[in-house]
């Protein structure tokens, strides 16, 4: 699974998209964590489709705020196996 990351800031408005592909039907767990923290943000979890999906996330936490500038670790587990990228949030 690809998993490319894109932070976009405009006039105020932030969001983060995930863009993958899946080449099967697959269990799917997505979650945001800010570095060193074990609490994260759950943007997909269950059975994806096969072909390309697609997921936002609007820089909140699990409470609804907005996020602080940090360290962010998007991990992905797809059919048991994880993957994992970094960011950096800048406000």
């Amino acid at each position: 699974m690809r998993q490319p990351l894109f932070l976009v800031y405009l006039d105020g408005i932030s969001f983060l998209i995930i863009d993958s592909k899946l080449a099967k039907q697959s269990q799917v767990q997505l979650t945001v964590y800010k570095l060193f923290t074990t609490a994260g943000k759950v943007l997909a979890n269950g059975t994806q489709s096969a072909g390309k999906q697609n997921y936002s996330w609007d820089l909140k936490d699990t409470n609804g705020r907005m996020v602080t500038n940090g360290l962010y670790s998007v991990v992905t587990i797809v059919d048991g196996k994880s993957y994992s990228s970094m960011m950096q949030v800048v406000k």
